[in-house]
């Protein structure tokens, strides 16, 4: 079969045009659905094309979660002032273990629990913290280890990764 020049740029950019589009899809931050600590589900898709949302992914037992759950605690009032949500997804650990770890240092966030770790998986969260900036529109704009405090209002209002 001879395949004519035309033909093999149509068909390139036909596929090159599929990957583009493949690619932005993957950029979007997978939905999902869990109980907070006092037994409300949230659905990362209700807050889509309302207000951006910050996803903090920690557990108990990491000093540097202990830091930024401060971290945010402090910054609390610049998250209400910019509309943006602040999802803190505890991975793996039961429900009165973080109740106790809580216990008069309660944050002013939905604290969601993501038992089986099927969320962190989902989010290919690979170490604790991880943090993931998702758009107003869902897109995944960040996602790394340390919060971006002087870059986060850039990226909340970001358009894509």
């Amino acid at each position: 079969m001879k395949v004519s020049l035309k033909s093999f740029i149509i068909i390139l950019f036909i596929l090159l045009s599929f990957l583009s589009v493949l690619a932005k899809d993957l950029s979007l931050a997978p939905d999902f659905k869990l109980e907070d600590i006092t037994g409300k589900k949230v659905t990362l898709s209700s807050f889509k094309d309302k207000k951006p949302v910050i996803l903090f992914f920690w557990t108990t037992w990491c000093p540097s979660c202990v830091k930024g759950l401060r971290l945010l605690n402090d910054m609390h009032a610049d998250f209400l002032g910019d509309d943006v949500e602040l999802l803190f997804i505890n991975i793996g650990e039961s429900r009165s273990k973080i109740e106790r770890f809580l216990k008069n240092k309660y944050p002013p966030y939905s604290v969601l629990l993501d038992k089986d770790t099927e969320i962190a998986y989902l989010f290919d969260v690979l170490g604790v913290p991880t943090y993931v900036i998702i758009n107003k529109a869902g897109g995944i704009v960040y996602k790394d280890n340390y919060f971006p405090y002087e870059e986060y209002k850039d990226l909340v209002n970001a358009k894509e990764k």
